[in-house]
């Protein structure tokens, strides 16, 4: 039954956050240049960064989030145990998803323990960026979303499923204490995933749980910014 009310509350979320990005979007514009979409360099906002909320998960209560400055660099921690939540940044214009890629650097100095993506009783992770599609359909229940998850025991980028939200591998937490530097291309994984043309991108964010596990976990995020496929490096 907690595993249900998990995925309900999620589902939940997903549809909260679709409703808040699409409000006035018809006048908007999609963003076709590289972009920040974290945000370091503003001043931060109760320990988010600039224009991001936390959305806990339902009967959960959501983990501690600081920006950092250590070592000459400024890094959006969140670490909790048993909690849950969603780190957004509700987009003000909207990506197209088949221009770019998204990309960030993470790193896992603390990972649950048990944690894997083998099992839903221990589907747990520090830390998964994901990005919320506009709905596919009129009628869609709730929009798509692809969760690119620091996983254990599983091949890089393979779904977990097909349903309205897909988990995608990115890497293992062991390996991960470390910066680690992904990209990752959100229209292809659509396509791949669900077939067709990838609506845009109207949310992205960062999520951790450890409501399964139980556990500690510490997940930092340096970086996290949309690049055109045709733009060079920064």
């Amino acid at each position: 039954m907690r595993l249900a009310l998990r995925s309900m509350s999620i589902l939940v979320g997903l549809c909260c956050v679709f409703a808040a990005s699409a409000s006035g979007q018809v006048a908007r514009a999609v963003v076709a240049l590289h972009a920040d979409l974290l945000g370091l360099t503003a001043p931060a906002v109760g320990g988010l960064p600039a224009g991001w909320r936390v959305r806990a998960v339902r009967g959960f209560e959501a983990p501690s989030s600081q920006i950092v400055d250590s070592g000459g660099q400024r890094f959006f921690r969140i670490g909790g145990t048993k909690r849950a939540a969603w780190f957004v940044n509700e987009l003000r214009m909207p990506l197209s998803a088949g221009t770019g890629t998204l990309n960030w650097t993470w790193r896992v100095p603390l990972a649950p323990v048990g944690a894997s993506a083998q099992s839903s009783a221990t589907d747990d992770a520090a830390l998964r960026v994901f990005v919320v599609f506009e709905r596919h359909a009129r009628f869609a229940r709730t929009p798509r979303a692809l969760f690119y998850t620091l996983g254990v025991g599983e091949s890089a980028l393979v779904p977990a499923s097909r349903g309205p939200m897909v988990s995608i591998n990115a890497g293992r937490p062991d390996a991960s204490r470390t910066w680690v530097d992904v990209s990752a291309n959100p229209g292809r994984d659509y396509q791949r995933i669900w077939g067709g043309d990838a609506p845009r991108i109207v949310a992205v964010g960062v999520m951790q749980d450890t409501d399964q596990t139980m556990r500690a976990a510490i997940g930092d995020v340096l970086q996290l910014e949309w690049r055109k496929s045709d733009a060079p490096s920064p």
